[in-house]
């Protein structure tokens, strides 16, 4: 099947020969049928670097590709090829995605990758915002596990440092509040109601405590910390899988990283990326809490792209929140990952170089990773923005929203935007029965292509006559089904997830295109009694249809109704 990349890749051959320069041509679906059924500027874009002219330099190109592969080739503009393919390919191209099992290419070729994801602090269930990453993370693992990668899903447990100490202690004051006495959440405490279900039963599994003690706080500090981290990554876990997402690993700060942060250090140093020194104070030094003027030890992240060195243990000796990153990224690669993937907040933006540069220097730049962090999540009803706020106690959680709107509704908004912008989530929209609800119309049309195959008791083993597929609306679905393959590759390469939605919301408007024309023209129905080989073509279009439909829902974990 000719496709994008096979198109690339003769455009890339004729380069080569005849320049001898080496080019990774951009090659496009056209969106304008004038324009053929591909499209490519690499002429304007090489001819500076050869010194010619633009349209020359797509005259030779042309030359030089077997045209036989293409019904035709046009040089249109100032030099953009344009390249015709004739119908009975199209129709060799539905025959394929009839008959191919794994629509994937197979891309990973079984090498290891690890995408670590959501690692929310273990101090309250799962907010919408945290809902974004989670889902992003959890489709990106679906994609590279079909392509052929073999994928960990991994949750970093932070229990360890200040955020568990305040958790422990929100924990206790909640247990002498049920005790009987009279306590006042200090605003740096987290004042959620969920600490006073687990107060209770923290309560119930130790009778014999006695909150009364003035000491009892330091007495059972770390029965509280324990129980605590437990019970809230319980809540999470409950929460994840709400929204139909299962870890195939839980990495814990504390008992699994923390332990070999000495070993990492003494690694690095022998390596001359770590050292003693003295940082400059930086802008805005309220916000640095790791900053201090003594000498410290530091990690040389400038020397890998980072805007300075940071800090890895204090002045007295007690790692920062970055040594923690450090010791893990090397427990990653230490295991083996030939790729990393890691999808961060908003929030932490400002580590993704320090990150890298990390990675960088234990894997001495053999191992890659890809750090994506998710904008902010806005609410909506209507015109009513909801607001929320994790400390004040007063946040939309994940199970709430989808209680409104449903686990398949909340995915599919999450990947309607990319992922550095901003995004809002209409619950009143979501809710619609209507082409407003992009998922609605989308598994509107699975449904209708599902009925109609019912109807007709779609034999797939008879002859599919795809010879009979001729009108323009018919080929239009080809050629976007036929752009799954493509699409899929470019998400690989980009990480750009959001284009899944919009393929999918566009793979069903032209369906939904071609089912209206069928209402008012008799020529164009799915069915025709008169003409059983017509018939046979349109229903193998409509299966091939609800084919990819159903494998882009299912990379979502999305599901695919067939009647509503």
């Amino acid at each position: 099947m000719i496709n994008l990349a096979r198109v690339s890749k003769l455009v890339n051959s004729s380069i080569l020969k005849l320049y001898g320069i080496s080019v990774d041509s951009v090659i496009e679906v056209s969106s304008n049928d004038s324009h053929g059924d591909f499209t490519t500027n690499i002429a304007l874009a090489i001819s500076k670097a050869i010194s010619k002219n633009p349209i020359e330099v797509a005259k030779e190109i042309v030359k030089t590709i077997d045209d036989s592969v293409f019904e035709k080739i046009e040089i249109a503009g100032p030099g953009f090829i344009n390249f015709t393919l004739s119908l009975s390919d199209w129709h060799k191209a539905l025959e394929n995605i009839i008959n191919k099992e794994n629509l994937f290419p197979d891309i990973g070729k079984g090498r290891a990758v690890q995408v670590e994801f959501v690692s929310v602090n273990p101090t309250g269930p799962l907010h919408i915002g945290h809902a974004r990453g989670a889902v992003y993370g959890d489709v990106l693992s679906n994609i590279l596990e079909k392509t052929g990668f073999k994928v960990l899903k991994e949750y970093y447990i932070n229990d360890a440092g200040k955020q568990i100490d305040t958790l422990a202690e929100s924990l206790y004051l909640r247990c002498r509040e049920l005790h009987g006495d009279k306590i006042e959440i200090p605003d740096h405490c987290y004042p959620g109601g969920y600490l006073v279900d687990i107060a209770k039963s923290f309560m119930d599994k130790n009778p014999d405590m006695d909150f009364a003690k003035n000491n009892a706080k330091e007495r059972f500090n770390e029965e509280l910390k324990s129980y605590a981290v437990s019970e809230v990554m319980n809540l999470i876990k409950r929460d994840l899988a709400q929204l139909g997402i299962c870890f195939d690993s839980f990495i814990s700060e504390k008992n699994d990283i923390l332990p070999t942060l000495d070993a990492v250090i003494e690694k690095l140093i022998d390596k001359g990326l770590i050292y003693k020194g003295v940082l400059e104070a930086p802008k805005g030094i309220e916000n640095h809490d790791d900053w201090e003027h003594s000498e410290q030890l530091l990690f040389r992240s400038s020397k890998f792209g980072d805007d300075l060195d940071r800090p890895v243990l204090r002045s007295d000796g007690t790692p920062t929140y970055f040594a923690g990153d450090i010791a893990y990224h090397d427990h990653k690669i230490m295991r083996g990952f030939d790729k990393l993937f890691l999808i961060l907040g908003r929030d932490h933006i400002g580590y993704i170089k320090r990150i890298e540069s990390v990675v960088n220097a234990i894997s001495n730049g053999t191992v890659p990773i890809i750090i994506k962090a998710m904008e902010l999540v806005k609410i909506k009803d209507g015109d009513n923005n909801i607001k929320m706020s994790k400390r004040s106690g007063n946040f939309i959680t994940v199970a709430e929203i989808i209680d409104l709107i449903g686990k398949d509704a909340l995915r599919f908004s999450i990947l309607t935007k990319r992922n550095d912008t901003g995004l809002d989530i209409d619950i009143s929209k979501l809710q619609e029965q209507s082409k407003n609800n992009p998922l609605f119309y989308i598994q509107y049309a699975h449904a209708r292509a599902c009925s109609v195959l019912r109807k007709a008791k779609f034999d797939l083993s008879s002859v599919l006559h795809l010879a009979e597929i001729v009108l323009d609306e018919e080929v239009k679905l080809i050629k976007k089904l036929a752009c799954f393959e493509t699409l899929i590759i470019d998400i690989i390469n980009t990480n750009s997830l959001h284009k899944i939605t919009y393929y999918l919301e566009e793979l069903a408007l032209l369906f939904h295109q071609l089912w209206t024309k069928g209402n008012k023209d008799e020529d164009a129905r799915f069915i025709d009694l008169e003409n059983e080989h017509k018939t046979a073509a349109r229903l193998a279009l409509v299966f091939a249809f609800s084919k990819v439909l159903k494998t882009g829902l299912k990379l979502l974990e999305i599901d695919a109704l067939e009647s509503m």
